[in-house]
């Protein structure tokens, strides 16, 4: 069994970003015998998917598959894999060179403690800007008390309601080294039904089995975001997508605190309101005409759980000063303003 396992999942990606991204990962400042990519073409156009096979070599595996998103891809990435600990890269984003000796570091100096995840930096290029922040405020080498990983569920459930409840990276399942073992063990995969998020709530179920998590305070992998991106584009399908998250979430909030998960839940249900929203409904690439927008949004907006959220959110949670008019702007029962001026604020 080798040691590492990069997990990529590739659908039609340009082939100046797959290449950088392979690049980065084949010239690791490592032994090369220790680790292996797997490059999961996920029913990629002919051309794509013969690019992937241009890489395939004694340390790239190429695995193809028909389409069924990101979250399968990964999923027979984790299952095919043969390294005992697990990154996972998009293939539009790449690693650092050092990324395998500064884990490999950091696990030298924990032999004893068996950690399950190690979290590190995201370098986040923007098409506007560029952060480096942080992904948690500890040192590099600590050890997640029990305490702060509960803390660090309750707030990747919260994230969203306001511009970052943690920084960039802790939620995503970006930046981070999974052990395989525990993985397996929990049957801890990404749900399919998924489009968007599903890292969001892989994490999420990672967090509540209570894992032994070090910090790396390295700058370990970049996240660029580029045009088309899923994420910006219309989204029709996006309610279904985000109902199923609530029920995913709603399964780990019977292990947890009542009070201290509906909070953090109610905080998240703001966000899938604006993001259901402002991807569907307001979208200026959805064709449908106004007066149906509106009656969906009605819809959506007035049923439950979102209803009561809407109704409960207090203001201070929400960030920035445009998401609290929009969320006023609900409360007060006036779509039809809302969806006029979504798109301007």
């Amino acid at each position: 069994m080798m040691k590492y396992s990069f997990i990529v999942p590739v659908y039609n990606i340009d082939e100046s970003l797959l290449k950088r991204c392979v690049d980065k990962m084949v010239n690791q400042t490592y032994d090369k015998c220790d680790y292996e990519i797997l490059l999961v073409d996920d029913g990629s156009k002919p051309e794509y998917a013969k690019l992937c096979d241009s890489f395939q070599n004694e340390t790239v595996r190429v695995i193809h598959k028909e389409n069924g998103g990101a979250a399968s891809a990964r999923n027979l990435g984790i299952r095919e894999s043969k390294g005992k600990w697990i990154i996972f890269i998009d293939g539009d984003d790449y690693c650092a060179p050092e990324t395998l000796e500064s884990v490999d570091s950091i696990l030298r100096q924990h032999e004893n403690e068996q950690p399950d995840i190690i979290y590190a930096n995201i370098h986040r290029i923007k098409i506007d800007y560029e952060l480096k922040q942080k992904c948690l405020a500890k040192e590099d080498g600590d050890i997640l008390s029990k305490e702060e990983v509960h803390q660090l569920l309750l707030d990747n459930i919260a994230q969203g309601y306001k511009e970052r409840v943690v920084p960039f990276g802790c939620i995503e399942a970006w930046g981070k080294v999974y052990r395989s073992e525990f993985l397996i063990k929990n049957s801890l995969f990404f749900h399919e039904d998924m489009k968007v998020a599903e890292d969001l709530v892989f994490n999420a179920e990672c967090l509540s089995k209570s894992p032994i998590i070090i910090y790396c305070d390295r700058f370990l992998y970049v996240a660029q975001e580029r045009e088309g991106s899923v994420v910006k584009t219309y989204f029709p399908d996006i309610r279904k997508n985000d109902e199923n998250y609530v029920k995913y979430l709603n399964i780990i909030g019977q292990s947890l605190n009542t009070d201290e998960f509906h909070t953090a839940l109610n905080k998240r249900l703001i966000h899938c309101v604006l993001g259901v929203s402002t991807y569907d409904m307001a979208h200026p690439d959805n064709p449908k005409p106004f007066k149906e927008r509106l009656s969906n949004l009605k819809e959506f907006v007035r049923s439950e759980p979102y209803k009561n959220a809407i109704k409960t959110c207090k203001l201070s949670w929400i960030q920035p000063k445009k998401n609290k008019l929009k969320l006023l702007l609900l409360r007060f029962r006036l779509e039809w303003l809302y969806l006029k001026i979504i798109n301007i604020l």
